[in-house]
């Protein structure tokens, strides 16, 4: 087998995943591991909260211990590629006839550091109070769960994977560089360098799903999910708005809409939801739960704030901007955000 090779091309992919990779990927590891501690019973023991902290732990973890097992492979993949572009370069000079050529110095390893045990604390379970006097009528009734999820620390949790997401992204960018400098190198030890880039580049998306998770969930607790995200600070179950600025007098709905759904990509049944919405907001007058009180004379703005998945049809942004016209007819402002 001829093998062709730069040693150059090795010392400089040897040091992008023995050094920059490598600790760069450490530090998304430690980063993860500290912005999730503490954030444990954030989903809630309704049925639906459950089900999704089911899944989430189901990934979270192992994704968190692969991207740390991640660091120790590029180091060791940085040491391999090190140790070979000198091995190269020492044939080489000792194949010079000439004897010209001086011998390269015995480079210095990376090393990868001990392995480590990953452990995220679970989303299962709640993380507010006691349901309000009175919900254990509407149980016996109705049997339904007190939603005790925390949507603060659900939102803490989607940063936190965003944030290492991104990370992550850097990592791929800054290492797919490294590996392009050895496509003309045809040598086995290659193969271990290009299994790093798909890794990390599996575990890229992978962050993003769990940073991005919110569309995937189930309609409820989506909603719930994105009203947090999007400023929701009302009790919940408050008629018709879930945001309310106090000083501004600025009373606010929030809605998501899944456009990818099937339902929602016939232009007419959107139009007609997104309007129903309007109407819902133009005709709040006021409303009070428990100790919670908007008067009709405090509010100066009601607004529909919809949050909505990216890659909207063109037919569906038409539908968007002509309701957004009826909105403003009606005394609303229609505000459509993409809500990762």
């Amino acid at each position: 087998m001829l093998i062709c090779v730069d040693p150059t091309a090795y010392a400089s992919a040897a040091r992008m995943f023995g050094d920059y990779l490598a600790s760069d990927v450490r530090r998304v590891a430690d980063g993860l591991v500290s912005d999730l501690s503490g954030l444990r019973g954030f989903a809630g023991h309704d049925p639906v909260g459950a089900e999704w902290a089911i899944a989430y732990d189901g990934v979270a973890g192992p994704t968190a211990q692969a991207i740390d097992d991640l660091g120790r492979a590029s180091a060791n993949v940085g040491a391999l590629l090190q140790q070979s572009g000198f091995n190269h370069a020492r044939a080489e000079a000792y194949s010079d006839v000439t004897g010209g050529s001086v011998l390269p110095a015995e480079p210095l390893a990376y090393t990868a550091g001990e392995a480590r045990c990953i452990s995220l604390a679970s989303a299962t379970g709640g993380a507010i109070g006691d349901p309000p006097v009175g919900w254990e009528w509407v149980r016996d009734a109705c049997g339904l769960i007190w939603p005790d999820g925390d949507p603060g620390r659900l939102r803490e949790t989607a940063s936190a994977w965003e944030r290492a997401a991104g990370r992550l992204d850097d990592g791929w960018l800054l290492v797919s560089q490294g590996i392009t400098a050895l496509d003309e190198v045809d040598s086995p030890e290659i193969q271990n360098a290009r299994g790093v880039c798909r890794t990390l580049k599996t575990l890229d998306e992978l962050a993003n799903r769990l940073s991005n998770s919110t569309w995937p969930m189930p309609p409820v607790l989506r909603g719930f999910a994105i009203e947090s995200k999007l400023g929701g600070n009302l009790p919940p179950g408050f008629p018709k708005i879930d945001r309310w600025i106090k000083d501004k007098g600025i009373a606010i709905s929030i809605k998501t809409i899944n456009l990818a759904s099937k339902t929602y990509q016939n232009p007419t049944r959107l139009e007609s939801l997104v309007k129903r919405y309007v109407d819902k907001v133009a005709s709040f007058k006021g409303d009070q739960r428990g100790v919670f009180v908007i008067r009709e004379s405090q509010i100066t703005q009601r607004v529909l704030h919809i949050g909505v998945p990216r890659n909207a049809t063109s037919e569906q942004s038409e539908v968007l901007g002509l309701v957004a016209d009826y909105a403003e007819k009606r005394g609303v402002e229609l505000i459509v955000e993409v809500v990762r």
